[in-house]
């Protein structure tokens, strides 16, 4: 891998124009190998991300799955945050799909990776997952490698087209930061709860429930992390009580509201946290 250092290194990339109204970011990460990488926790973020190491393979330390993460997967909507360590040298390019664009990727079957990891060999030729691995591997730069990235998945995308609900709803949802029941949600959309959480898991891979969930959650932590005390927070945010704030942002990032008043963080927090990066949710990485 060329030019890799101790020292990490992050670069995002925006999609080209054919990607654009579905993909939100490209990131490339790399860093020279280390014998003493710190777990990183990725908290839900309310969207589906395609993941190629083209680097050493990761591990989730604190997971009961045994052996190393898939060299390329897709980490489907995530009800809680995932935590992954690095096992020597670190490339990986990940692509950050919109709210509703990983259905342009997986049609129907993207409610089946809800809440999960999966390997990509389980859903494309490994045949081709090799030859794009490889020309990862041996790209010159990490701008080819987010070029490379960016063709290939040009290359899978489907017909089928995205329900305007999903992302008129998304918008819905995240102006009024998660806390506006479903079922007014629903008659927004002139639809009845049932039907309105039928199409929106279709085009989105999770339920509206779910999703308000994440968004309130990092709404909430973005107070937290502003500086706003939790009282304050519980009430901007929608919570019923502290006590609920805390079990909310406790089960989003395994951290308590008072640990985010902290000072301190590390450089991938700083870079995949920076608010230029996504209109819809905020903290993504810690």
């Amino acid at each position: 891998m060329n030019g890799s250092s101790v020292t990490p290194r992050y670069l995002q990339f925006q999609p080209s124009a054919a990607l654009r109204d579905i993909v939100e970011v490209i990131w490339v990460q790399e860093c020279g190998a280390t014998s003493s990488a710190a777990p990183s926790t990725i908290i839900p973020s309310g969207r589906v991300e395609l993941v190629f190491h083209y680097g050493d393979l990761f591990v989730q330390p604190q997971s009961d799955k045994a052996g190393p993460m898939a060299r390329c997967h897709v980490v489907g909507q995530q009800k809680r945050p995932l935590v992954v360590q690095a096992t020597g040298r670190t490339g990986i390019v990940i692509v950050r799909f919109r709210p509703w664009g990983a259905f342009r990727l997986m049609g129907e079957g993207l409610r089946d990776i809800n809440h999960r990891v999966v390997d990509l060999e389980l859903i494309w030729n490994r045949a081709d997952l090799d030859r794009l691995l490889d020309s990862l591997f041996h790209a010159p730069t990490m701008q080819h490698r987010a070029r490379i990235v960016d063709t290939f998945v040009k290359s899978r995308l489907i017909d089928d087209e995205i329900d305007r609900l999903s992302i008129e709803s998304i918008h819905t949802l995240n102006r009024a930061w998660g806390r506006e029941p479903v079922e007014c949600v629903a008659r927004r959309f002139e639809l009845g709860r049932r039907q309105f959480n039928r199409r929106f898991t279709r085009g989105i891979g999770a339920s509206p429930k779910q999703l308000s969930q994440v968004l309130r959650a990092q709404k909430a932590m973005a107070c937290l992390r502003a500086g706003f005390d939790a009282h304050e927070v519980v009430d901007r945010c929608g919570f019923a009580d502290q006590s609920h704030l805390i079990r909310d942002v406790v089960n989003h990032s395994t951290r308590r509201p008072g640990e985010w008043t902290r000072p301190g963080e590390s450089n991938a927090s700083r870079f995949f946290n920076s608010s230029e990066l996504s209109a819809f949710c905020g903290i993504t990485y810690l």
